[in-house]
This record gives structure tokens, sequence and C-alpha cells, in this order.
């Protein structure tokens, strides 16, 4: 979830359902001062990254990606996040992978 007006982001994992994931990641937007929260990015079984520009002031366009792997969502949303902002050098500041469950 992410809040424009104040650049909050927030991130829920490990959850069965998109509903629940959501639940959590709004919630926790909305705790740490976010007032327009809204989710912008959903995953499942997947890992996911997040980037930005490094050592940026003023708007930005933050880059959110999902891939088989940590270095396959890195490698796309570095790359993405570079062409996204004028061809600025982009690091990731959130990974994380969701692992698939066997449910029988």
């Amino acid at each position: 979830a992410n809040s424009f007006d104040t650049d909050i982001i927030s991130t829920s994992t490990g959850h069965f359902t998109r509903r629940a994931a959501a639940k959590e990641a709004m919630t926790k937007c909305k705790n740490n001062g976010g007032s327009a929260c809204k989710i912008v990015f959903a995953y499942h079984n997947q890992c996911a990254t997040v980037a930005q520009p490094m050592n940026a002031s003023g708007p930005v366009n933050i880059t959110y990606q999902s891939s088989s792997t940590i270095e396959k969502a890195t490698q796309l949303a570095i790359s993405d996040c570079s062409e996204n902002n004028n061809g600025k050098t982009c690091e990731v500041f959130y990974s994380n992978c969701t692992a698939p469950v066997l449910i029988r």
C-alpha cells in the first residue's frame, strides 16, 4: 500500500488471501500516517522488489516488480526505475519472496 501524499509505503506477507494481505498493508499504511493509502502492487508465489532513485530530491517514480527470483525481480525493478526516472541510478529498498504452500 502506498500513500502518495506522504510517500508512505507499507507491505504485508504470509497471507493466504489477497484480501487479508491488502487489509494488513492498508492498516500499516494508515497507522504510519498515510491519509490516502491505496493498494498499488500485489504478488503471490513470487519474489517482489521495490526500487527508487538513489539520492534523489523532488518527485520520483517508485517501481514495483515481481518475478520468480529476487535476482530477476531486482534486475527488472532497477531497469524500470532508471527508465521511469530519466536514467537516474536506482536501488532496491524492499524485497521479499512468498513461498508456495502445498494444500491437500
